[in-house]
């Protein structure tokens, strides 16, 4: 990491020394990422053990926080799996770092998880209107996804209603990513 290279171990890693030096508790999982060998992290966050994976955040997955204090049951639905090669048996029976809450998940803090197009539409309008960031991520909640030429629809009609220079955008599984 040094010097501008490294794989997800090293920025795994890298992200540890920096949780360990702002005193929070981190710790390096090994394990698997859509059947590839991966590590990422987890910290104690509001009572809870939350995944953040610094190395797919964003740059290789092209979701904003994909995942970011989500918790086991999310990371295992995007294909995360712990693995068991390297923790003591103690460990792994105490179920030490087990983490169940949804609270800390970036989406849910933040107001940008959605259970519909009509939602989608509203929410999506009152940020373009509102904050007008370059990047703008939704997700649509399980079950909830509508068809990618509803959403194409709306995004154009958001686009020309708020006049917005937005000019990409992508489905990512549940999420729906919109740029400049």
């Amino acid at each position: 990491m040094v010097k501008g290279k490294g794989v997800c171990v090293g920025y795994a890693g890298a992200f540890k020394l920096l949780a360990d030096k702002a005193g929070l508790q981190s710790i390096v999982i090994t394990g698997g990422l859509n059947n590839l060998n991966h590590a990422w992290n987890k910290v104690y966050i509001n009572g809870d053990w939350v995944h953040v994976d610094v190395t797919n955040n964003y740059k290789n997955m092209g979701v904003p926080y994909y995942l970011y204090e989500g918790n086991d049951e999310f990371a295992n639905k995007l294909g995360y799996l712990v693995g068991t090669d390297y923790w003591t048996d103690a460990e792994i029976n105490q179920l030490k770092f087990n983490s169940v809450k949804e609270n800390n998940d970036y989406y849910v803090q933040g107001n940008l998880e959605v259970d519909g197009l009509e939602h989608f539409s509203s929410l999506l309008e009152d940020i373009m209107m509102v904050t007008k960031p370059s990047v703008i991520s939704l997700r649509f909640k399980d079950g909830t996804m509508p068809s990618g030429s509803d959403i194409k629809n709306v995004i154009i009609d958001k686009v020309v209603k708020t006049k917005e220079k937005y000019k990409y955008f992508a489905i990512k599984g549940n999420y729906v990513i919109v740029k400049k």
